[in-house]
C-alpha cells in the first residue's frame, strides 16, 4: 500500500450514494461518521483526527452502507491502518 492523507469511499458508477460511513477504534468506539454523500469525494473522508487531534496509530475498522443505482442497500466493511 501507499500513503494516503485521507481515507475516503471510492466506487465505480454502480453505487448511487453512501448512506453511512463510520470508523471505529479497536474497542468499538466510533471515531468518525459521515452520512448521505456521494463517493469519490475526499471532503467526506477521514484524515485520522478524533476531536481535532491525531488519533492513535493502529488498526481501525470501517463500515460503509451504500445504495446501488438499482435501489439496493448494501454494506461492506474492513480495516485500515493509521500511521503518522
Amino acid at each position: 500500500g501507499g500513503f494516503n492523507s485521507v481515507f475516503y469511499v471510492q466506487s465505480n458508477a454502480t453505487i448511487e450514494s453512501v448512506d453511512r460511513f463510520i470508523i471505529m477504534n479497536r474497542w468499538g468506539g466510533m471515531v468518525f461518521e459521515q452520512t448521505d454523500f456521494l463517493t469519490n469525494d475526499t471532503d467526506y473522508g477521514w484524515g485520522g483526527l478524533v476531536n481535532g487531534n491525531r488519533a492513535s496509530e493502529g488498526v481501525y475498522v470501517w463500515m460503509v452502507e451504500y445504495r446501488t443505482i438499482d435501489g439496493r442497500v448494501e454494506q461492506i466493511a474492513g480495516d485500515v491502518l493509521l500511521k503518522w
